[in-house]
């Protein structure tokens, strides 16, 4: 994603079934993005309410007047509690 683009929604899908309320923690991780100087890590709980299979995160990206292309971070997330 482009530097100037300000923030992005991260999707994150429940699979094998949407049965019952879970939760499942989730943070960011460096790699040639640094936060916070390249963008606002985290880390937090994502709630799926029973039948619910997506939820969102959202990640804010600075602005710097050089554009980089290649600067890069990941996304995890834990096992969830049901």
């Amino acid at each position: 994603m482009k530097e100037s683009c300000g923030s992005a929604l991260i999707e994150v899908q429940r699979t094998n079934g949407a049965d019952g309320d879970i939760s499942v923690k989730w943070r960011t991780h460096d790699v040639s993005a640094k936060s916070p100087k390249d963008f606002a890590g985290g880390e937090g709980i994502l709630e799926f309410k029973h039948g619910e299979v997506k939820n969102l995160t959202l990640l804010y990206v600075f602005n710097y007047k050089v554009t980089s292309y290649n600067n890069a971070y990941y996304y995890t997330s834990d096992s969830p509690k049901y």
